[in-house]
């Protein structure tokens, strides 16, 4: 087993581990029928601490650079295709992907201009609330009449696009290199060049800010701050049209 997995134990970490998991499936199953006895040796093994321990790399998706936002927003209002507004959402909102995608009209209070988002959907497991900019609310027009149950419908009737639509799209524009996620870290870094505070910024992003204790003691979502800065935010990104 250690000859097996030693190899590629580092190179090949992820692989490594599915591989060592698989084994010890077939080796288990292998002796509950009779077919094996003894220890599971994979078991022994990292039980044993005798493959080197191995740190995971963090993973950055590739994100466009906020000064080139407002050009690919330009030649998105250029296409009328749900997609394409979609993807102009998604840069409005910073939201993630399958936040925007999942966006349904019972989630939206034109009259307040939000969007809460139910913590079903959220990655924290918490509800989250985005302040709906004029720019926002435009979009949202244009796809209203469409009467579907979601915000962005694909080819099923009031079901969703497909969490490959907004890609697929960039790529036919032929814009390579970047992410529909990395929108996200280009509204971060724009609004550390803004001047933004931290806590708003990071909020905006529904990212969790302080320690647990600060996070129990923080009971607003600063949402009339988030409001004023997505404003500006939208009005940046739509200064091309």
């Amino acid at each position: 087993m250690l000859a097996c997995l030693s190899p590629i134990w580092t190179s090949k970490h992820e692989t490594a581990k599915r591989l060592a998991q698989r084994i010890k499936t077939v080796l288990d199953v292998a002796r509950s029928r009779g077919l094996r006895e003894g220890e599971n040796p994979v078991t022994a093994i990292r039980e044993g601490g005798v493959l080197p321990k191995v740190r995971a790399r963090a993973t950055h998706h590739r994100a466009m650079r906020w000064q080139d936002v407002p050009d690919l927003y330009a030649r998105l209002r250029e296409r009328d295709a749900t997609a394409a507004r979609a993807l102009m959402f998604t840069c409005l909102t910073a939201a993630r992907t399958g936040e925007v995608l999942g966006a349904r009209w019972a989630e939206i209070d034109l009259v307040r201009r939000l969007w809460t988002v139910p913590a079903e959907r959220m990655k924290a497991g918490a509800e989250h609330r985005v302040p709906l900019t004029e720019e926002m609310l435009t979009l949202l027009g244009a796809q209203e009449p469409l009467g579907s149950e979601v915000v962005f419908e694909g080819q099923k009737r009031h079901a969703p696009l497909s969490n490959m639509s907004m890609v697929m799209l960039l790529r036919r524009m032929g814009i390579e290199g970047v992410t529909v996620h990395g929108f996200r870290s280009s509204f971060r870094d724009w609004a550390g060049e803004a001047g933004a505070p931290r806590e708003v910024a990071e909020m905006c992003l529904a990212h969790r800010v302080g320690s647990a204790v600060e996070q129990s003691y923080a009971r607003s979502d600063l949402l009339e701050r988030r409001r004023r800065l997505m404003e500006e935010w939208s009005r940046f990104v739509a200064s091309r049209g």
